[in-house]
């Protein structure tokens, strides 16, 4: 084996992909380690926003009834509760991922460690379709640029 075979070839694709894998780990550090102290609290999980714990409510509710979704909120419109027409995809999506983490045994806190941790997971992970978009309509290296500025437009409404 000579020194060309043994070396490792560095191709625009791979440094696209490096630099995009980075942009997702610092996305994602952003959006975990700035915020951690004021969600993880020594007695509890603290949500932010009523949203926040609207979706939770009805996943903690959907992980113990799995597949079936209660088709009435009793907590929206007093007295009488509310009908739930539409399909909640984002709640659905995360009590099957909390159950197949918790190996269809989920305790609350459990649900709401990974209730906590989906957002920051997802949002993060946006990252590989603005690369991917970009790159289609432009090239590579627009994908890499938009992925980029997408994480800087991002650390904005972080810092807010």
């Amino acid at each position: 084996m000579n020194d060309k075979e043994s070396r490792i070839k560095i191709t625009p694709a791979l440094i696209a992909g490096i630099l995009v894998f980075i942009f997702f780990g610092v996305a994602l550090y952003l959006r975990i380690a700035l915020p951690y102290d004021r969600i993880f609290t020594d007695e509890w999980i603290k949500f932010v926003g009523s949203d926040s714990y609207y979706h939770m409510r009805i996943v903690d509710n959907l992980v113990f009834n799995f597949p079936h979704l209660n088709s009435i909120d009793p907590y929206m419109v007093y007295p009488g509760g509310m009908r739930i027409d539409s399909f909640p995809f984002y709640d659905y999506l995360l009590a099957g991922i909390i159950r197949l983490f918790s190996f269809g045994s989920p305790d609350n806190h459990i649900i709401d460690v990974i209730g906590a941790y989906f957002p920051a997971v997802a949002g993060s992970l946006t990252v590989i379709p603005v690369f991917f978009i970009g790159k289609v309509v432009f090239n590579r290296w627009a994908g890499v640029l938009a992925a980029g500025l997408e994480r800087f437009l991002d650390l904005r409404t972080i810092m807010q």
